[in-house]
């Protein structure tokens, strides 16, 4: 499955249910293969960063020891499955600048059938609990179509 040929808008949609919901900053949507299907505006990876979530599914091993990075910043990763990546973020200390510009508490991603879905928590008292259910929520109807 790929953007090309799949409607931007209904990707777009999801994202934007996402954000709507008040409780995801930003979103995106990627294909297994790294083809981008939709994002939020300003939610860009830096080279290498869907490639190690991706693989964290399978083997997150890495992803634990040092940690999961979105846009260049690290969020210590507390919790792997087979589909989905719970990612904190870390505090930055002296021996380990950390900034957060969009100041994210956390970052969950979700893995369906064909997509995965990659979510930024503010930093506005929102629990995890609640934004979990709203990416799981499109998650499981994403699986439902058969995504």
């Amino acid at each position: 499955m790929s953007s090309t040929t799949d409607s931007y808008t209904t990707w777009d949609s999801y994202v934007a249910s996402l954000v709507g919901s008040g409780k995801i900053a930003m979103a995106a949507i990627y294909g297994h293969d790294g083809g981008l299907w939709a994002k939020s505006e300003g939610l860009d990876l830096v080279a290498g960063e869907f490639e190690k979530i991706s693989s964290g599914f399978e083997d997150p091993a890495n992803l634990r020891m040092s940690g999961t990075y979105i846009g260049g910043t690290k969020f210590m990763t507390n919790q792997t499955d087979k589909s989905f990546i719970f990612a904190k973020y870390k505090s930055p200390s002296e021996e380990n600048p950390n900034p957060n510009p969009n100041n994210f508490d956390c970052v969950m991603c979700a893995k369906t059938i064909h997509a995965i879905i990659i979510a930024c928590v503010p930093d506005n008292g929102t629990q995890a609990g609640e934004a979990r259910a709203v990416i799981q929520s499109i998650a499981d109807h994403l699986i439902g179509l058969g995504y």
